[in-house]
């Protein structure tokens, strides 16, 4: 866990099911001076005896270097803790969940995760592959139907994009705004 300005971040698992050419998840595995490399996955006791009192933070942000909803059940269990105790939650995700999971996992958020963030990276399916190296058509197709329906769900839905050579960000915001309806952001790459 590491806290960046006044939210609180989970590193639940250091396992992903990409392998982005922009994540150094693989090497130091540092951001804005914290180590994310875990050793070992924390338990949902762990993670709760670690994060106190979660209404100290604006909220409590289940993400990685690696995918949270690789371990749904460990994020649907800290998020409902963290709700019973008047908290806030955000979930940071590559969208893969439905394809991770091997079904909706959306209904069983509700209630659980207040805000969604989801990495858009690219608009063009054969260049999100070759950023994240997965089969991009497959996994670009799910994110987005991810992202329409947290945002039928969720109020507050972020996509992002990674400030790199190649991405358009103004057809990426389009495509959020206009298209998705979510809200755009633009990430600085590390």
């Amino acid at each position: 866990m590491y806290k960046l300005r006044n939210s609180l971040y989970i590193n639940l698992t250091i396992r992903c099911n990409a392998d982005c050419v922009f994540c150094d998840r693989k090497g130091e595995a540092i951001i804005k001076g914290h180590n994310l490399r875990i050793t070992k996955e924390p338990t949902v006791q762990e993670v709760i005896n670690e994060i106190g009192d979660p209404t100290k933070y604006d909220d409590i942000v289940f993400c990685g270097y690696g995918g949270p909803t690789i371990r749904l059940d460990a994020v649907k269990e800290v998020s409902k803790w963290v709700k019973q105790h008047r908290g806030k939650t955000r979930l940071n995700t590559d969208g893969h969940g439905n394809i991770i999971n091997k079904r909706n996992i959306i209904p069983e958020l509700v209630g659980l995760i207040d805000a969604v963030s989801i990495s858009l990276n690219t608009t063009d399916p054969e260049h999100y592959g070759e950023l994240m190296r997965i089969d991009g058509k497959k996994h670009f197709n799910a994110m987005i139907e991810f992202a329409k329906e947290s945002v039928k769900t969720f109020h507050d839905v972020t996509m992002t994009i990674v400030n790199l050579d190649g991405v358009d960000r103004g057809k990426a915001r389009r495509l959020v705004e206009d298209e998705i309806g979510a809200t755009f952001r633009a990430r600085p790459y590390f």
